[in-house]
């Protein structure tokens, strides 16, 4: 059978039977696009809250802590070996404080992270509302949403307000027992920035601006490596010095094995979709393989084989 002939009699029950050659085709586009649009849809989905809650620097950053047992401490000696690391790129420090902050008649308890600007970008920090900081010697601040709270204020209402600080800075006395030093600041913080934390009262300011306290004991670095596949590497240097590490990476992989179980239970219900439409389309050439029998044995009679047959029914 000549190839022209073969499509001139498979289109043909295309006009004879107009809607059932409509209906079959849109039950199968509805599988494939079914299984299109669930897929789509769980990458979709975890692309868009992994952009949310990191960024490219912070898939490159390592936090350093001193960890909890007090007998290795983040000083600016630990700093300096840990910038001498081969394939370390950058690392920002930061300095924890509980503090009180003042707005006109209210205050209220709140811890303050002093950090350098760049400390956002290897955290992957975004703000809720208004912008961070962008120069460790301004003195504007960001706050967390549960620490507007406290001042019965909204996220429009609180940027531009100003805030007076004051830190409680542990000291170690002539005893070697550790104190308390309250330290008023006289300069007025203006809060530049809201970001998203329900459950902590907390802000972040430039860490120059308390630069005169002289600190030399860290709460956290972040450590930010030249390349992906130097992480393992750093990550265990790190470890030699007796810090604690951890990495966004490592909870961005255990968010993407979430996914990819989510992606196929998707494509499976598509799957199901695809399935029945793909029977539907079966019974329905079953259907006009029946209503076709005297055609075909008309059509064997005057010499097609079973092989034209065949070949008829697979391309319609």
């Amino acid at each position: 059978m000549k190839i022209t002939d073969l499509l001139s009699l498979s289109t043909r029950m295309f006009k004879v039977r107009p809607m059932r050659t409509f209906l079959t085709i849109l039950g199968v586009s509805v599988g494939i696009g079914t299984v299109l649009f669930l897929v789509s849809l769980g990458y979709g989905l975890q692309r868009v809250i992994l952009d949310k809650i990191t960024t490219a620097d912070a898939l490159l950053s390592l936090d350093v802590s001193p960890g909890t047992s007090g007998l290795i401490t983040l000083d600016g000696e630990t700093l300096n070996k840990v910038r001498q690391i081969p394939h370390v790129a950058e690392i920002s420090p930061m300095i924890n404080l509980s503090s009180q902050l003042t707005m006109g008649d209210l205050t209220s308890d709140s811890l303050v992270y002093a950090v350098d600007p760049s400390f956002f970008r290897l955290g992957g920090i975004q703000t809720k509302a208004g912008k961070l900081f962008d120069s460790p010697d301004s003195h504007d601040i960001v706050i967390s949403t549960a620490g507007m709270k406290l001042f019965n204020l909204t996220e429009d209402q609180i940027i531009g307000k100003e805030v007076l600080l004051t830190l409680f800075v542990p000291q170690t006395n002539g005893d070697g027992l550790e104190d308390i030093k309250v330290v008023k600041r006289n300069e007025k913080y203006t809060i530049r920035g809201v970001v998203d934390d329900e459950n902590a009262s907390f802000i972040y300011l430039p860490i120059n601006t308390i630069s005169d306290l002289n600190f030399d004991n860290y709460a956290q670095i972040k450590v930010k490596v030249d390349a992906n596949e130097n992480m393992e590497a750093v990550r265990n240097k790190i470890i030699d010095l007796g810090l604690l590490v951890s990495s966004l990476s490592d909870t961005i992989d255990q968010a993407n094995k979430i996914f990819q179980i989510v992606q196929i239970v998707l494509a499976l219900f598509g799957l199901v979709a695809l399935v029945v439409s793909a029977i539907g389309m079966f019974n329905t050439m079953t259907i006009a393989l029946l209503e076709r029998i005297n055609e075909i044995g008309i059509m064997r009679s005057i010499g097609s084989s079973s092989r034209d047959i065949r070949l008829l029914f697979l391309v319609e």
